[in-house]
């Protein structure tokens, strides 16, 4: 894959539109000044060079986007058409975004751009400066480049980087994995101190171990449970003996009252005994019918005397108050007035004394059955003192039968808080070895884990030990082979130049002390520098070995840099391309060789074009040289033609 055809139109020197048709040759670029013909600086030949880089990966030395586009133009920009029908374009107008657009056949091509130019080349940013494009006064940056940065290079050139990832991540991996170990190594020697910690606390001996000192613990249990069942044993026979005797001072009081109510029941029984119980009760029967008969005389004197008024008054109504019939005579007697004021009297008299004999009749009955009452209540009473004669009486005969024991109640409760709080102790020792076996059984249990965590741990970090050796074995195998196949190529174009320089290149060296795993499997050798021997496969233990890339030249000079990494980087090319099997075949190449002395520059310009085209596989070159030996060694050439401002480009 070559360019076919170029236009650069208002890119900083060459104002206007410039079109270029190129063919599959090496071509010399060289410039001219209008006025001055000894004069070849500043008219654009390395702006040439630039264009083609800018349109590929849009990058290029002016201080601002605006800047590339020529002075006084609106805008500007480089197209590349490919000889596989692929074209490129980037170009911008002034104060607005730069624009990049990727053609197959006239077709614009969609998705992303850059990715597509990646794709279609072969080759991104960094491998396309590092292989084709020789910037002026670089040629020897690969042999003075520092080595972290020859090495950045060489890993992009052979996509080592998923290796190192690989190695990368398994690393990270084991020091995680490392670290998952000290972690639970970490949680069995807390348990093992926590534990021994705990033993002395209760005085057993760490030292006899775990298994002895739990058969220990368990038989201690064994004996408080005893002991506990003996106390809890002991407590309720004294609760026992307690409750009787208090049951026994409560049966004290219910004797004393026993008496009491005996005695009073034989007070009541002998007074009931004096006293004429049936005279009484007769007494009181003969005063209900003497009050009854008095009452009736009483009543019939008031009805007596009611009649004897009304006639007094002649105002008998003719009833009879003895027959209570209708009087015959009514008329008569309402007439008879004197005759009734005396009967009137008469009744007056009756009526009083009849009163009379009821009022004292009432008193006679009231008294009567006061007396009868007071028999009746004490009978009464000597019933219920009876009965509770005889709910007392089994109290009473208890304490009279004595005390159930002969400590006092004090004692006893005195001995039952003894027992109690000996019960309380013992409880307390064999929950506190309990809870110290519970949770020995728990630490041992965990450090059990976190043992078949660690083995599963340290399987784990030997296969990512082999895992990440491999990687770096593989990541060093790829890098001194195709470090040794591009020296092999540096070395034959310097030899077919007929240049007296070799250069040799080196992946790996002796680094200062020991190495810090085994070198076969991988295995850590720890901080000690004085283990010798691999403790897992037995290697000797070797020294310390850097991954630094160095190219060693046979000559030290600017010269021999120049030359050494102009050719080495002209071999890394063909080996890059090769194995990337990409399509681009073209070289820029800006004053490869300015510091080199005329002899080496003639033998090295002299052998230029074929080297391009033979074994480095480049179909086009733009060569850039103040040298004749070079551009006379070149079939093409480029001429730059400017008046000092502006340039324009001819292909001769």
């Amino acid at each position: 894959m070559r360019i076919s055809n170029i236009r650069i139109n208002n890119f900083v020197c060459f104002r206007g539109e410039h079109n270029l048709k190129l063919d599959a040759i090496p071509y010399a670029v060289t410039a001219q000044h209008l006025q001055d013909q000894r004069r070849s600086n500043w008219l654009g030949k390395s702006t040439f060079l630039e264009s083609i880089w800018f349109a590929l990966y849009g990058e290029h030395r002016w201080p601002s986007e605006d800047s590339w586009i020529t002075r006084g133009e609106d805008e500007g920009g480089v197209k590349i058409e490919f000889s596989n029908g692929y074209s490129v374009e980037r170009y911008r107008y002034r104060g607005k975004a730069t624009q990049l657009a990727v053609f197959k056949d006239g077709t614009a091509k969609q998705g992303e751009a850059q990715n597509l130019i990646n794709e279609v080349t072969g080759l991104d940013r960094q491998d396309f400066d590092a292989t084709c494009y020789f910037r002026q006064k670089r040629m020897s940056r690969f042999i003075v480049a520092k080595p972290a940065e020859r090495m950045q290079t060489v890993v992009g050139w052979l996509r080592l980087e998923r290796l190192d990832d690989c190695a990368d991540a398994t690393a990270e991996r084991m020091g995680k994995m490392a670290e998952g170990v000290s972690v639970y190594q970490a949680r069995i020697t807390h348990n093992t101190n926590t534990m021994h910690e705990m033993m002395r606390g209760l005085d057993l001996t760490p030292s006899a171990g775990v298994r002895d000192n739990v058969e220990t613990l368990n038989a201690f249990i064994a004996e408080h449970t005893t002991e506990i069942e003996q106390l809890q044993g002991a407590v309720g026979l004294l609760e026992n003996d307690r409750d009787k005797l208090v049951a026994w001072q409560k049966d004290e009081g219910a004797s004393d009252q026993f008496k009491s109510v005996s005695a009073d029941g034989v007070k009541l029984k002998h007074w009931l005994a004096e006293v004429a119980t049936e005279d009484r009760q007769q007494a009181n029967v003969n005063a209900t019918l003497a009050w009854n008969e008095a009452l009736g005389r009483y009543n019939m004197a008031k009805r007596e005397l009611q009649t004897k008024r009304a006639l007094m008054r002649g105002q008998f109504d003719g009833a009879c108050p003895v027959a209570g019939m209708l009087c015959p005579v009514k008329g008569e007697i309402n007439s008879n007035m004197g005759a009734n004021n005396r009967l009137y009297d008469k009744a007056c008299q009756n009526e009083a004394t009849a009163r009379l004999e009821w009022e004292e009749a009432q008193a006679s009955k009231v008294e009567t059955q006061r007396l009868y009452q007071e028999v009746t209540d004490t009978d009464a009473r000597l019933a219920g003192l009876r009965a509770q004669a005889l709910q007392l009486r089994q109290a009473a005969n208890r304490f009279a039968a004595g005390a159930p024991t002969e400590m006092s109640l004090d004692e006893v409760n005195r001995l039952i808080g003894v027992a109690q709080s000996n019960l309380a102790q013992t409880k307390e020792r064999k929950h506190t070895k309990e809870t110290v076996l519970k949770r020995i059984h728990e630490l041992s249990e965990d450090t059990g884990k976190a043992t078949t965590h660690i083995k599963l741990l340290q399987t784990d970090l030997t296969v990512a030990r082999e895992a990440n050796l491999v990687f770096k074995r593989s990541r060093q195998r790829i890098a001194e082979t195709a470090l040794s196949s591009i020296e092999t190529g540096a070395n034959a174009l310097l030899q077919e130049s007929n240049i007296d320089l070799s250069i040799t290149a080196r992946w790996q060296r002796e680094g200062e002390g020991l190495a810090d795993a085994c070198d076969k499997c991988g295995a850590p050798f720890g901080t000690s520098r004085k283990v010798k021997v691999c403790g897992r496969c037995g290697e000797a233990r070797g020294p310390k070995m850097v991954n630094k890339l160095e190219l060693v030249l046979s000559n030290v000079s600017g010269a021999a840099e120049d030359l050494g990494g102009g050719a080495f980087q002209l071999s890394a090319s063909a080996w890059l391309r090769r194995m990337r099997a990409c399509a681009w075949s073209v070289a820029l190449i800006d004053e490869p060789f300015g510091a080199l002395d005329e002899s080496n520059r003639d033998a090295f310009a002299a052998h230029l074009n074929s080297i391009l085209r033979g074994a480095y596989g480049f179909d086009q070159a733009f060569v850039v040289s103040h040298s004749p030996g070079t551009m006379e060694a070149m079939p093409g050439r480029i001429v730059i033609k400017s008046d000092g401002k502006h340039s324009s480009l001819h292909v001769d």
